[in-house]
């Protein structure tokens, strides 16, 4: 019980320390485009967020995607992979129990946006049995297009003539390009719970805005991260002959034998009685507006929400840069190691092999 002790406080200095040794105490916001020696001498060796404002101004997208209309013609019938949740939480835990997927449908980027505009219901105006428990007919649906593993190529190649296929100074300091580009279109009413990438992140708003709550990769210890048994959302229509998604049913099914580790702080709600050693975390919070960019280092922790723009929507674009696996990585392990002991979830995995504990495939959000 004393070595636990002197481990926990050892941790705790470790964590203090090395916030205190962190390079910028707030985010660092920039004008222009950074070069690329300066992006990564400034940034990416040092791990470290920025915020680069107007980043995208002379992209096409940020005047033709405030339409539906033009987003319909460029992808006509294109199938689209939606995902659908009753909460508009994908991808997180469902009542402190299980970690749930979202339900996911191929449909036309047009059937989308009829689905997207005609379920806007206010959660606040639903009977106590719809915001309580999402079972039977007329449930919430939210739709969110937020399916990555590089969605963009796979599902709207078209709208590469609005959108550079990467980010230059990024490629070039990086020394590789994008292992994968995403499309997001959402709104307020979808989340993306707390996680982290094994990927160096830049993140576009088009439309709307995303506001990001940032944990640096030493608050590791201070997010309470356990094992989970996984489940998915499936949904049925009100009957095999109508696609009225304002008349279906939601069902939880579980996996058997499954699990995933995932972080149980939701930084909206923090319960400090539950979890004490949040009080010494310092989150980061973050807006990025229309145009800007987000360098988001592989391995921050990242909670996003959502404000649409006038039509009710978010869009976003990001790019995925693989992370290098290399010293600073393995201490990272290390801190993983100490963590999972300290609060008896040790996994026993290796941790060298590259990408071997992703969360999920294909990451969250960013």
């Amino acid at each position: 019980e004393k070595k636990v002790s002197e481990l926990q406080e050892a941790t705790l200095n470790f964590v203090k320390e090395a916030r205190e040794l962190f390079p910028s105490k707030k985010l660092v916001v920039l004008e222009e485009l950074p070069s690329p020696l300066d992006f990564y001498r400034n940034y990416v060796s040092q791990n470290t967020p920025v915020i680069i404002k107007k980043a995208a101004k002379d992209w096409p997208a940020l005047e033709k995607w405030k339409t539906d209309e033009y987003l319909c013609d460029i992808l006509k019938d294109k199938p689209v992979t939606v995902d659908f949740t009753p909460d508009g939480c994908a991808d997180s835990i469902w009542k402190d129990e299980i970690f749930v997927t979202p339900h996911t449908e191929k449909m036309t980027f047009k059937k989308f946006l009829s689905i997207f505009h005609s379920t806007k219901r206010d959660p606040m105006e639903l009977p106590d049995s719809e915001t309580s428990k999402p079972e039977g007919f007329n449930s919430t649906c939210v739709p969110y297009i937020q399916h990555q593993n590089d969605n963009f190529s796979q599902d709207f190649e078209q709208l590469f003539c609005d959108v550079p296929k990467d980010i230059p100074f990024a490629s070039e300091a990086f020394n590789s390009k994008p292992d994968a580009t995403n499309f997001w279109l959402g709104d307020e009413r979808s989340l993306t719970s707390l996680h982290k990438d094994h990927y160096e992140n830049l993140y576009v708003v088009i439309c709307g805005e995303k506001i990001f709550t940032l944990y640096p990769p030493f608050d590791y210890h201070l997010l309470y991260e356990k094992q989970f048994p996984t489940g998915q959302w499936h949904m049925t229509h009100h009957s095999e002959t109508t696609t009225d998604f304002k008349k279906y049913k939601w069902e939880l099914k579980k996996d058997e034998g499954k699990e995933v580790p995932w972080i149980q702080v939701d930084p909206e709600e923090i319960d400090y009685s539950k979890f004490p050693l949040q009080r010494h975390a310092k989150p980061y919070t973050v807006v990025v507006s229309e145009g800007d960019m987000l360098y988001l280092p592989a391995l921050w922790y990242h909670h996003v929400r959502q404000i649409p723009d006038e039509k009710g929507r978010t869009i976003a674009v990001n790019y995925w840069y693989d992370m290098q696996f290399d010293i600073k990585y393995q201490y990272w392990k290390l801190l993983e190691s100490y963590t999972q002991i300290l609060n008896g979830t040790s996994t026993n995995t290796n941790g060298g092999a590259k990408g071997e504990d992703k969360q999920t495939e294909g990451g969250l959000e960013g």
